[in-house]
């Protein structure tokens, strides 16, 4: 049978279902709460958006300003799915390195000991150069505690940029952060 849902609210066809199902009155008294979302479900989403632009010089890791953003996990099952989308401009054969950080712990980046570490690298040959640098990680928090995820980056000389060209301030982009619960 076909589910029709009517504008006034009202689900028609929810007969005959199996044990544990979502039923029409369910839908009509609010009653399905996340703890009855199969695993995967998405749970809440949020997402911060930046469009003035940050520079820096320092050799060391320094949040970016605006690239941060926090989420309170309904459950400690949860996991929480972090998007980035940074446009980055780097100096003339210089490396921006960027990190994602959960509160003050790096969680995405590479394992070996090397030179340049982090979860992404812009380089550039042009100081007129910029770049699309993407982000996808399913951490695992475990916390129902409000829990901050952010973007540092450091340069290895000169000047990096986010949301502009590092060489001249005559561009202006923008980069976000999203974050999504996901049901355990």
């Amino acid at each position: 049978m076909a589910l029709i849902l009517r504008g006034n609210g009202v689900v028609e066809g929810l007969t005959d279902l199996p044990a544990g199902s979502v039923t029409a009155a369910d839908l009509a008294s609010g009653a399905i709460t996340s703890s009855a979302l199969p695993a995967g479900s998405v749970l809440q989403a949020i997402q911060t958006t930046k469009t003035d632009n940050f520079t820096t010089t320092s050799t060391s890791f320094i949040d970016v300003t605006g690239l941060s953003i926090s989420i309170t996990p309904s459950s400690t099952s949860s996991k929480i799915l972090v998007m980035a989308d940074i446009s980055a401009g780097s100096s003339l054969n210089g490396y921006s390195i960027y990190n994602l950080v959960r509160e003050s712990t790096n969680i995405y980046q590479g394992t070996d000991t090397k030179t340049y570490v982090g979860s992404h690298i812009e380089y550039s040959n042009s100081s007129s150069h910029m770049g699309t640098l993407n982000m996808c990680y399913l951490d695992s928090p475990a916390t129902t505690s409000s829990t901050t995820y952010k973007i540092q980056m450091r340069v290895t000389s000169g000047t990096g940029a986010v949301n502009r060209r590092s060489g001249s301030d005559d561009t202006s982009v923008a980069s976000s952060i999203t974050v999504m619960e996901v049901a355990g």
